[in-house]
Formats: C-alpha cells, sequence, structure tokens
C-alpha cells in the first residue's frame, strides 16, 4: 500500500477532484479515530472508500467529505458548513488537539501535508509531515484550524 500511486487518471481542465477524509492520528497515540467521529462537517452520506488490504492494516478509514477542487482552477475561500458545537463537542476537540491528532485528507489519492523546516549541522531543510493538526494550544485558550 503506497499512498499517491494508485491513480492513473490524467486530468483535464476544470474537472471536479473530490477531497476524501482518513483516519485522524496522533504522534502521542496509536489509536486512530475516525473522521466523522469528530464535529467536522459532514456529507448527507457517508461512503467508505476503503480499496485494499494495506488501508485496513495501517488503520486507514478513507471516507468521501464535503470538499472538492477543480483542476487549473482559482477561487476564493467558501464555506462548506455552519455548524454550533455542543459543550461536548469542545470537550472533544480540545481533548484532541492535547493529544495532538492531526487531520488526514486526502486528494487523488495523494495525502495532504504540511512543509516542516528544520536546521542541523547540515543546514537547513524541508520536509512534508501528513495530515494538519487539529488545532493548538496557545497558553489557556484553544484554536481550531478549519
Amino acid at each position: 500500500y503506497f499512498p499517491g500511486v494508485t491513480s492513473s487518471h490524467s486530468y483535464l481542465k476544470g474537472e471536479r477532484v473530490f477531497v476524501k477524509a482518513n483516519s485522524l492520528s496522533s504522534v502521542k497515540t496509536i489509536e486512530p479515530i475516525s473522521y466523522y467521529d469528530v464535529p467536522f462537517c459532514r456529507p448527507s452520506e457517508i461512503i467508505d472508500a476503503i480499496e485494499n488490504l494495506g488501508e485496513i492494516i495501517s488503520g486507514d478509514r478513507i471516507e468521501n467529505s464535503l470538499y472538492e477542487f477543480s483542476i487549473l482552477e482559482s477561487f476564493e475561500c467558501r464555506t462548506v458548513c455552519l455548524t454550533e458545537l455542543r459543550p461536548r463537542d469542545v470537550k472533544t476537540l480540545r481533548k484532541l488537539i492535547k493529544k495532538e491528532y492531526r487531520v488526514n485528507l486526502l486528494l487523488d489519492g495523494l495525502p495532504a501535508s504540511v512543509p516542516r523546516v528544520f536546521r542541523d549541522e547540515g543546514g537547513i531543510h524541508t520536509v512534508n509531515r501528513p495530515g494538519f493538526p487539529i488545532g493548538e494550544m496557545a497558553q489557556d485558550k484553544f484554536v481550531i484550524y478549519n
């Protein structure tokens, strides 16, 4: 199972590409969490997109999402949904942020990643870290990335 090497599709300008949601992961715990066990925007029907045994063994749970892109087309920010978080939702998000859970999305089988820059005696290096944080805790406040 090699993420990002399963697609052989060539896209045309304007063609829609749908983002898939994968399990949330953390370096602080081995327990993956389903994307929709967290209070994120949900499609009306959640479709499981597991394609092979490797995804199952690695703890992936790939499902559809509300996010999409059009090839070679720019757009401004768009509202996907509006939601009001209940107290238990806020508690869940705080717990996941403290445990450093990361959101893992896929676009055409490629994992979304965030560049991480570090310096050592060999110079400055950039590596891509899969996923992106749900949010962060700054002093006593929580920030949710959306």
